[in-house]
């Protein structure tokens, strides 16, 4: 989970804040705005609708990114997915 405007440049832990990165570009990007590090989003980060919410986040995602995502991914997502705590926007 990566903010796309970090904290320390204000950004808050929001739906239309955070996305899902992996390890290596999570660390390239680091406290930057991806523009900063020269990087792009694949999607804009928005709030899901309620019909959303009621997938399983594997199933959620690969229907988002039109393949099948890691097998490890889907501990870390469930966790993620159903106890982090955002901002109210």
């Amino acid at each position: 989970m990566d903010h796309v405007v970090p904290k320390e440049q204000g950004g808050q832990t929001t739906w239309t804040n955070i996305v899902l990165a992996c390890i290596p570009c999570n660390q390239r990007k680091r406290n930057r705005t991806p523009e900063q590090a020269g990087m792009r989003l694949i999607r804009e980060p928005r709030q899901p609708k309620p019909e959303d919410l009621r997938l399983n986040p594997m199933e959620r995602l690969q229907r988002k990114v039109g393949k099948r995502a890691p097998k490890t991914w889907e501990q870390f997502l469930g966790k993620m997915y159903m106890n982090v705590e955002l901002d109210q926007e």
